[in-house]
């Protein structure tokens, strides 16, 4: 891919049968669509989008590490999406979705991995993934962040997840100081995260070393807000830490929690050995709820969802479950 930083409007057409394998680079390899989307030049005080309305379709990314000591970034969009850490506008990436046809497979082991189904690393609104990644280690990972819309990101608004993730190790391959943040909508956050949906499937992480594994986020950081969302997730497990809406922390949280929600019901596990996180204690209870609670608007509007501006049902679609 090459460095963009001009405006791109995909106007709701689909880039087919894109392929992505390995190559190297620099230290730094970033790999999509683009390698990189760079922020637009600063005018009027807005921060315009830089990619908006792309669809993917049957496209895969498929390459072997073989060489440790690296940090890689790989999206079906781009590696790296700078968004200068503003919460107050619109995200540089809007409108993209990843469909069921899409595969991202990788092999090895990176000095770090930012893998996401849109953007490795960086801002992404308004998009949906449907697509599957899998990850395969060969041995201790340094540091991996592993998510359906971004490894890592500041912000995450109104954003869908019901592909699938897996991370696993190859057979013998030591875990011992393995380090995984993996989630449905990103594998770790330090700012926001709003009007989220992860319906997918998660399969990973590491019973070793330090791993989060969560339904919309696999860890956050010093978090400000997460409020209206929720995960209805098939499976979340083989972590050290893991929970329905987020594996773990690794700071003492300011969050500001808000309409946020987990579904269980007879084909879901029961979480209430960890609804949030497994080490602080937090009482959980009324976050747990059942398929007819997230089916029915007026329980949702009682605690502050929109759905004249944020939230639709779509009849025959995700079971009557309310979508961004």
């Amino acid at each position: 891919g090459q460095q963009m930083k001009n405006f791109y409007d995909g106007n709701g057409y689909k880039i087919k049968h894109m392929q992505i394998t390995s190559w190297s680079i620099t230290s730094q390899r970033k790999r999509g669509l683009f390698s990189e989307i760079a922020q637009a030049p600063y005018t009027g005080g807005i921060y315009p989008i830089l990619v908006t309305d792309v669809t993917f379709d049957s496209c895969t990314i498929d390459y072997n590490i073989t060489s440790y000591g690296y940090t890689e970034y790989t999206g079906f969009l781009a590696g790296v999406c700078y968004d200068n850490g503003l919460s107050n506008v619109l995200g540089v990436v809007h409108k993209i979705r990843v469909m069921p046809s899409c595969t991202i497979n990788i092999v090895g082991r990176p000095y770090s991995l930012y893998l996401g189904g849109i953007v490795g690393r960086g801002r992404v609104d308004n998009s949906i993934f449907s697509g599957t990644i899998n990850w395969e280690t060969t041995s201790s990972v340094n540091i991996g962040y592993v998510g359906g819309i971004a490894g890592l990101c500041n912000y995450s608004f109104n954003n869908l997840f019901d592909g699938k993730i897996t991370v696993q190790r190859a057979a013998g391959a030591d875990e011992t100081s393995d380090k995984y943040f993996v989630g449905g909508i990103t594998g770790s956050f330090s700012d926001s995260m709003a009007i989220v949906v992860s319906r997918g499937t998660i399969v990973g992480g590491s019973t070793a070393g330090s791993s989060y594994t969560g339904g919309l986020g696999g860890r956050v950081f010093g978090g400000d807000h997460i409020y209206q969302g929720y995960s209805s997730l098939d499976s979340v497990y083989d972590a050290n830490s893991f929970g329905y809406i987020l594996g773990g922390q690794e700071s003492t949280p300011t969050t500001e929690w808000s309409g946020v929600f987990y579904a269980v019901d007879s084909t879901y596990r029961d979480a209430t050995y960890n609804a949030m996180f497994s080490n602080n204690g937090t009482d959980t209870t009324g976050w747990k709820k059942t398929g007819d609670f997230l089916q029915n608007q007026d329980s949702l509007e009682a605690y502050g969802w929109d759905f004249d501006t944020d939230w639709y049902v779509a009849e025959n679609v995700f079971d009557g479950y309310p979508v961004p």
